[in-house]
């Protein structure tokens, strides 16, 4: 409860001090999605109204050479996409977003690279059950599961193509396997067989 109440005031002393102050006055230029707008002046109005202080919001014209900020909609499918996205750089505004490619390419080249069907199972088993159980996980006390419950989707994606790339490899808990045979034959092992001979 105290690191709660301690999180909340750092974050609006945080706040506070990138706004402009004069005496009484706190004066902050923000940038706010134009579907939001009605939102936040509703959110504001009722503020003040229960807080009794006033707030005002004005239109401001663009300053010259003013750079947006960039604002992605997420939702819990996309979100751990993007977050792989932002620690490599935020895209600026009106730019493509990488984060659509890498839904698909992330979890492809981990099964790539961890193509195993042992472990791929388990990884799918896993964030399967993450997928499947993501409200009770929610409401739970297991805050280790609630870690990994943001990211439910890409494990499962993960294990899956990691499952799938496992059964191309014939590698099962890193045990080969020779299921479907192998279209290539190692004669030299024969010819250096006969050459000693």
């Amino acid at each position: 409860m105290y690191k709660l109440y301690i999180k909340k005031e750092k974050f609006k002393l945080t706040t506070l001090n990138k706004c402009t102050h004069l005496g009484n006055l706190y004066e902050a230029r923000v940038c706010i999605p134009e579907k939001k707008l009605n939102e936040i002046n509703r959110a504001l109005r009722e503020n003040s109204e229960k807080n009794h202080y006033s707030i005002l919001v004005e239109d401001l014209p663009i300053p010259e050479g003013f750079v947006y900020p960039t604002y992605f909609e997420l939702n819990d499918f996309t979100f751990p996409f993007q977050e792989i996205v932002n620690t490599y750089g935020f895209p600026r505004y009106q730019e493509i977003n990488p984060s659509l490619f890498n839904i698909v390419t992330f979890p492809f080249l981990f099964g790539v690279m961890f193509g195993d069907i042992g472990h791929g199972l388990l990884l799918f088993l896993f964030g399967s059950y993450l997928v499947l159980n993501n409200e009770n996980i929610s409401k739970g006390n297991n805050s280790l599961l609630k870690g990994f419950s943001k990211a439910r989707y890409l494990l499962f994606l993960m294990g899956l193509f990691a499952f799938y790339s496992g059964w191309m490899y014939n590698d099962f808990l890193s045990i080969p396997l020779n299921i479907f045979g192998s279209c290539y034959f190692n004669d030299s092992v024969i010819k250096f067989f006969y050459f000693l001979v």
